[in-house]
């Protein structure tokens, strides 16, 4: 017993000196081989994180390779966030919270503040990533108040962010629905073509493209089209009572009042 307790601290105590090595290749390889331990090595990760020497990114990166199981990292990391000033880590942490998912739920409020303190473009589209993959019902709302009181030129990632959360969740679906009829043609655009990739799991959105279809935007109409054959190819038909679907059934405000 002695004996493996022995040989387990030396190969923490190898890990924990290799992943802070100088050679790249070998922080590579350890942050890899810690990856696979799962959960068993996040006290070391934790450690490594807590110490000023090298291999921090490599520490993270592992920790988003083992996932949710890595929530008891998220204080640190959170810590980290608000604390560095080394964008490389920043970017790996945001990356990692991503990869967690749901588990990183608690962290939306201070990804929100760091996007509205960051001046660095590549970290707001991660962050906003990062937002889409965690997915929570408070991730929803507070896209939908950031594509109002951002820049136009995050339009794209909130609306992809909205996409990926609507692969699950019904509300992320009639989020981006609600953005349809105030956005520029452009952006119509991008919101139809992302509820048209993701085919079924957007049925809920049908009745305001149907609207939108009966109006008066022509140049809506193709993008439109392709959008709902895409989301009925894999739909299950539904039965219609008398000569179809009246008119107002395919307003959104009837669809959400609807039990």
């Amino acid at each position: 017993m002695n004996e493996t307790i022995d040989i387990r601290h030396r190969m923490r105590s190898s890990l924990t000196k290799a992943i802070q090595s100088s050679d790249e290749g070998v922080r590579a390889w350890s942050a890899w081989i810690l990856s696979q331990l799962g959960v068993q090595s996040t006290l070391i990760l934790i450690r490594i994180l807590k110490e000023e020497n090298a291999g921090h990114c490599e520490a993270v990166w592992a920790a988003g390779e083992i996932g949710s199981d890595a929530r008891n990292m998220i204080p640190l990391l959170v810590q980290i966030l608000e604390e560095s000033k080394e964008m490389e880590l920043c970017y790996e942490i945001i990356v990692t919270l991503g990869k967690m998912g749901p588990a990183a739920g608690e962290t939306v409020p201070n990804l929100l503040q760091f996007l509205h303190e960051t001046t660095q473009e590549d970290l707001r589209d991660e962050i906003i990533g990062t937002l889409g993959k965690i997915g929570t019902a408070e991730v929803i709302h507070a896209l939908g108040r950031l594509f109002h009181s951002q820049n136009t030129f995050l339009h794209p990632e909130i609306i992809s962010a909205l996409g990926e959360i609507g692969k699950t969740k019904v509300d992320a679906i009639l989020s981006l629905c609600l953005l349809l009829p105030e956005s520029p043609i452009e952006i119509q655009q991008e919101i139809i073509r992302t509820l048209g990739d993701l085919g079924s799991s957007a049925k809920e959105a049908i009745p305001m493209l149907l609207d939108i279809l009966n109006g008066p935007k022509t140049e809506l109409r193709q993008t439109i089209t392709k959008a709902l054959s895409q989301i009925r190819k894999n739909s299950s038909p539904q039965k219609n009572s008398g000569d179809g679907v009246s008119k107002r059934s395919l307003s959104l405000e009837y669809y959400l009042s609807s039990p």
